[in-house]
């Protein structure tokens, strides 16, 4: 089972592989399931059998419930769950006590099973964040735009009439999520027809015609009156812009597309001294250049395309360019990733790499670090249209 409005691919044997037995066993008995693990083989091979042999119904209702809990399995969802846990028990709690002990799936087990409801708070909020290729779209100025039914009901019945006219199915369902910071709106609607092969009782394989559930979102962040906009289809980004503008503000041209102007100066690059200063507090340990994207070249190539060791420094870096005859002149470059190493955290969670890319184009998303990564790239001259928004950060 996989849609396009989960964040992590579904693979229920991995799942319970990686649950241990004794949360495992919390979870059967709480849904009075018996799953038995007495025959013949490992542990996840019996498990796997067991839930095989579900009644399909109920294993379909199991899959929907646990979905939630297996996005919330990544490294990068660890945070929120901590946060989360800390809220639900408090201090002297033996499950608070046992948080940095715990692996990432049984904890987010153990707060599925003691408060759901929080859960799914957390889970919304991290597939808010979590939203990255987004369309970005800018305010012609500052405004205060709050949830309402209505602006909610009207978005849902435009978005059904569009694809029963495009998609021939006009079911539709919207939900939204509000803080402090932002306010998202997640559109579900069902997909063009596809054909997905099933085995029959003879095992006989048949086309089974099925419409998938495709998730598209609309996130405004007040603080930078700025909207983003992910839709699988290019041609419904601005029909959503300009829903959402006509929904929650009134007016269809609210938002403009900054695209056309290149959002990104690569020029830092270029000057000898420049250096990726951070403030002594900040918990940013390095930043390394780990690849460079040229326009132009030899006759015949468009552009060409630079990887660097990952540890090599910026030095390193204009030498072997140079060595190329390729001059960091920030006209013809196009992207830059750069790999952010992190003091706190461990392994893979230690370290972010962001690409942008001009006009318009970067995989920054929403988390705490690409906050400080994006107002940093303002600081150190990258992002030149969002440089008044750096605020709070001095170089070091």
């Amino acid at each position: 089972m996989h849609s396009a409005s989960q964040l992590r691919e579904w693979n229920p044997q991995q799942f319970f592989r990686h649950l241990s037995e004794p949360l495992f066993s919390r979870f059967c008995l709480s849904r009075q399931l018996w799953i038995g693990v007495d025959g013949p083989g490992p542990r996840d091979a019996q498990v796997w059998r067991a839930w095989k042999a579900l009644a399909p119904e109920l294993r379909l209702a199991l899959e929907r419930e646990l979905l939630p809990i297996n996005d919330l399995c990544s490294p990068h969802a660890r945070p929120y769950l901590e946060d989360l846990a800390r809220c639900v028990w408090l201090d002297g709690a033996p499950e608070r006590a046992a948080i940095l002990h715990t692996s990432t799936p049984d904890l987010a087990m153990m707060l599925h099973l003691a408060a759901p409801q929080a859960l799914q708070s957390a889970h919304r909020r991290y597939a808010v964040d979590m939203l990255e290729h987004c369309k970005e779209y800018v305010g012609r100025a500052p405004l205060e735009i709050t949830c309402l039914e209505e602006s909610k009901s009207r978005m849902k019945t435009a978005m059904s009439e569009h694809f029963a006219k495009t998609l021939g199915s006009d079911r539709c369902h919207v939900e939204d999520y509000e803080d402090g910071e932002k306010l998202a709106l997640f559109i579900y609607h069902e997909g063009a027809l596809e054909p997905d092969d099933r085995f029959d009782s003879d095992g006989v394989l048949l086309p089974v015609w099925t419409r998938p559930v495709v998730r598209v979102a609309a996130v405004f962040f007040r603080t930078s009156n700025t909207l983003l906009v992910k839709t699988p289809r290019a041609s419904e980004r601005e029909l959503l812009r300009d829903l959402f503008a006509r929904s929650y503000v009134g007016r269809d041209d609210y938002f403009v597309d900054p695209g056309k102007r290149p959002r990104f100066s690569f020029a830092p690059l270029r000057r000898p001294a420049f250096d990726f200063a951070v403030a002594p507090d900040c918990d940013i340990d390095a930043v390394f250049v780990t690849s460079i994207t040229l326009r132009g070249g030899p006759a015949k190539i468009r552009r060409i395309q630079l990887y660097f060791a990952r540890d090599a420094t910026l030095d390193q870096v204009h030498n072997a360019v140079y060595d190329l005859h390729q001059e960091i002149d920030p006209e013809f470059v196009e992207a830059v990733r750069l790999r952010f190493v992190f003091r706190s955290g461990s392994g893979r969670a230690r370290e972010r790499t962001v690409t942008i890319a001009n006009p318009n184009t970067t995989n920054l998303r929403d988390t705490p670090r690409d906050r400080v990564i994006r107002n940093y790239l303002a600081l150190w001259g990258f992002d030149v249209r969002n440089n008044h928004d750096a605020v709070g950060l001095s170089a070091a």
